[in-house]
Parts: structure tokens; sequence; C-alpha cells
């Protein structure tokens, strides 16, 4: 009887310090994934913001683009004009 009382009290210690084991694991992997969740969702503001800056410089390219061909295409007209004029 002795023996089983030993036993029980022993698998009781073990449990408890399984328990104890697996909570603290549970927290550490809670506190790993929340880091980590931090990690990430800086890391997709911080490509969103520059997808909307390089959206913005796109934009502002286009524009330069088009205000540069009609530029050259002023200046074309007048050249032709002027090469007209001349012969």
């Amino acid at each position: 009887m002795e023996c089983t009382g030993r036993a029980l009290s022993f698998w009781a210690y073990q449990t408890s310090q399984e328990d104890v084991f697996q909570r603290q694991t549970v927290k550490k992997m809670t506190a790993q994934l929340k880091t980590m969740e931090r990690r990430h969702q800086s890391a997709i503001s911080e490509v969103i913001e520059e997808k909307e800056t390089l959206q913005e410089r796109f934009q502002a390219q286009i524009l330069d683009y088009s205000d540069l061909r009609r530029k050259y295409e002023e200046l074309g007209k007048l050249y032709k004009d002027k090469c007209r004029r001349l012969n």
C-alpha cells in the first residue's frame, strides 16, 4: 500500500510539473506569436506605404511624360511650320 501511495504521489508531482511546463510553453509561444504578428503587420504596413509612394511617383511620371510629349509635339509642329516657311 505504501508503494502505491508513493507511486500516486510521484505521478501527481509529475503531472503538476508537466502542467507547469505546458503552461510556460504556451505562454512563451503566445508571446512569440504576438511578436511575430506585430512584425508581420509592420512589414505589411511598410509594403503598403511603399506601394502607395511608388504609385504616386508613377502617376507623377505619367504627368511629366504627358507634358513632355505635348511640348515635343508642339515643338515638332513649330519646326515643320518654320521649315515650310523657309522653303
